[in-house]
C-alpha cells in the first residue's frame, strides 16, 4: 500500500486567515504520498491539455494565498482532493504543490 509520513513535532506555519474564494480541505497530519503522486499527474495531464490555466499571474496570486496555510492544512488539501476540484482550480493546486516544495516536504 502506501507510506504514510507524519510530521508529529511540526509547529504550525501560517495565518489562521481563510481566503474567501478558497474553501479549506481538512487538517491532516500527514502527507499522503500516492495522493500527491496522483495530485502531480493529473496537473500534469491538465498542463498538457490546457496550458492556459497555469498562467505566471494566476499562480502568484494562489500562491500567496497558500502561503498562509500550515503545513496541516497544505496536507489536507492534497489528501482529501477530487480530481474535479482540481480540474476547476489546477493553479491552486499548482500552488499547493509548490509551496510543498518550499517548505522542503517534496
Amino acid at each position: 500500500m502506501g507510506e504514510l509520513i507524519k510530521f508529529s513535532d511540526l509547529k504550525n506555519k501560517g495565518s489562521e486567515k481563510s481566503a474567501p474564494s478558497e474553501k479549506r480541505e481538512g487538517n491532516d497530519d500527514h502527507l499522503n504520498m500516492y495522493k500527491l503522486t496522483d495530485v502531480l499527474n493529473i496537473l500534469t495531464a491538465l498542463k498538457k491539455a490546457d496550458i492556459s490555466a497555469f498562467g505566471q499571474r494566476t499562480i502568484d496570486r494562489k500562491r500567496k494565498l497558500v502561503s498562509g496555510y500550515t503545513d496541516n492544512e497544505l496536507f489536507g488539501w492534497i489528501n482529501n482532493y477530487t480530481e474535479a476540484t482540481i480540474k476547476v482550480h489546477p493553479s491552486f493546486f499548482g500552488a499547493i504543490i509548490d509551496e510543498l516544495r518550499f517548505r522542503k516536504f517534496i
